[in-house]
C-alpha cells in the first residue's frame, strides 16, 4: 500500500497543470520561455542535438540552434501564442525578422568556425489553448 503523502502528491499533480497553464496564459514572457523549452523537446524527439538556446549577437537573436541527423545546423524561430489570430502564427516571421535571423546565423557560423556547414531555417509554432493539448507545427526549411 502506498503512503498517504504519495497519494496526496499524485492527486495534487493532477490539478497542477490547470494552475500552471493559467499562469502561462496571463504572462506572455513566461509563455514564450515555455514554448522554447517545448520546441526544444520536439527537436530532440526528432533526433536533433541542441547546441544553443537564445543565442544573441548585438540586437540579433535566435531562439534555438541545433544539429540534425544529417549534420546540418538548424536555426529555429519559435512562435508561441494563446490562440491562432487572423493570420497564421508562422507569418509573424516577416521580412525584417528573417533578415535579423540571417544576420545572427552568419555571426554564429563565423564565431564557431562553421562557415562551411550546411544550414537551414525552421519555424516551430505552438498554440496553447486554455484546455487541451498544445497545437504544434514544425516548418522545416521555412526560408533561405
Amino acid at each position: 500500500m502506498r503512503p498517504f503523502f504519495y497519494l496526496l502528491f499524485r492527486f495534487m499533480q493532477g490539478f497542477a497543470h490547470i494552475f500552471f497553464r493559467r499562469k502561462l496564459l496571463k504572462n506572455s514572457s513566461a509563455l514564450g520561455s515555455w514554448g522554447e523549452k517545448f520546441a526544444a523537446g520536439i527537436l530532440k524527439r526528432k533526433g536533433h542535438r541542441l547546441i544553443c538556446s537564445n543565442y544573441r549577437k548585438g540586437r540579433y537573436e535566435i531562439d534555438l540552434i541545433s544539429s540534425d541527423k544529417e549534420g546540418r545546423i538548424v536555426f529555429t524561430e519559435v512562435k508561441t501564442r494563446r490562440k491562432e489570430g487572423l493570420k497564421p502564427t508562422e507569418r509573424a516571421v516577416d521580412k525584417d525578422k528573417k533578415k535579423f535571423l540571417k544576420q545572427a546565423a552568419k555571426a554564429f557560423l563565423r564565431e564557431n568556425g562553421l562557415r562551411e556547414r550546411k544550414f537551414q531555417f525552421d519555424i516551430i509554432t505552438i498554440i496553447l489553448p486554455p484546455k487541451g493539448r498544445p497545437e504544434t507545427k514544425h516548418i522545416q526549411k521555412a526560408f533561405r
